[in-house]
């Protein structure tokens, strides 16, 4: 990678033929200002908005990726089958610490490009090397947009703020749709949560892990057959040690 990164999110991206894979936010002690301003790529803390993306076909880092919007550490990233990625929580510094935000990037291969004939020359020459970005009439904002993959939408947010946490899809076997369960993490380490994309929001389960949990990891594994999302509830209701 480009930039050094702990504590940050990651996954596949499936992008039609493609192979990518999105490394986003984190931790970089060497990142820190000596003035301790606050800006999209670092918070003053070390913590990080920059994101890359590796293309496996052409073995190599992206880094004219859409960053986040503020810097994240600690966070949890899922790739849905929409092809999506999805960040989950973590540590926003600017938000005062942990949060309950989530977001989604979509990739794209490049921003919108120009109505205007003779900027769409310009953008074609720049991209095949004949023409320098200094040359151009676009407005730096402009190319920027224009030159950038993917962008960051908004998702809904968690009902606990968690760091350290973790996250994995749950799909089909006990529920009929794609679904996201987040664990544990800092101040909710009995806890855990799913995400239902038919209701567009998140529910907490009815349940409490049996041990404390963050800095943990987690994987699905379908034992309990053809079920309902309402028979997956109930089911847990009466069994504290499901996430064991």
């Amino acid at each position: 990678m480009h930039v050094g990164r702990e504590l940050f999110a990651a996954g596949v991206l499936p992008y039609g033929a493609q192979d990518l894979v999105m490394a986003c936010g984190g931790y970089n002690n060497n990142s820190q200002r000596s003035d301790g301003a606050y800006d999209l790529t670092n918070d003053g803390s070390g913590s990080l908005a920059d994101c890359e993306i590796y293309d496996v076909a052409k073995d190599e880092w992206m880094t004219n990726v859409a960053a986040l919007p503020v810097p994240r550490d600690n966070h949890a990233g899922v790739s849905l089958a929409d092809g999506r990625f999805v960040v989950v929580g973590g540590r926003v510094l600017l938000n005062d610490g942990r949060t309950d935000s989530c977001l989604a990037y979509t990739h794209t291969n490049r921003g919108p490009l120009p109505d205007d004939p003779a900027k769409l020359v310009e953008i074609q020459e720049v991209i095949a090397g004949t023409r320098p970005v200094s040359g151009m009439s676009l407005t730096v904002e402009e190319i920027e947009v224009i030159m950038t993959h993917g962008r960051w939408d908004s998702f809904p947010s968690l009902n606990t703020k968690r760091s350290n946490h973790a996250i994995c899809l749950v799909q089909g076997g006990f529920v009929h749709r794609e679904c996201i369960v987040a664990t544990g993490g800092w101040d909710a380490e009995h806890t855990a949560e799913l995400y239902d994309p038919q209701e567009g929001r998140w529910f907490n389960l009815p349940c409490r892990t049996r041990h404390p949990r963050k800095f943990h990891a987690m994987a699905s594994i379908d034992t309990h057959g053809d079920r309902s999302l309402a028979e997956l509830f109930r089911s847990l209701s009466r069994d504290a040690d499901f996430i064991e």
